[in-house]
């Protein structure tokens, strides 16, 4: 849909983790999705990875589904 977009792979160096990086580079998406019309963005993250889980959150998102497997 012409509103939506999906965030495939972020990844950020593991010395660089804990220092902002993501952080920034997710404010960096989103920032770019609203200048470009988007209304819902997507990402995917696997459920044993918290600190994603929490940098997401942080940033507003919200979990809408869980895959099975």
């Amino acid at each position: 849909a012409a509103d939506e977009a999906e965030v495939l792979t972020l990844g950020v160096r593991a010395d660089r983790q804990r220092h902002g990086v993501g952080r920034k580079l997710v404010e960096a998406l989103v920032r770019a999705a609203r200048k470009s019309d988007v209304r819902r963005l997507f990402l995917e993250v696997g459920v044993a990875n918290t600190s994603a889980l929490g940098l997401y959150r942080a940033a507003g998102f919200s979990q809408v589904a869980v895959r099975k497997g």
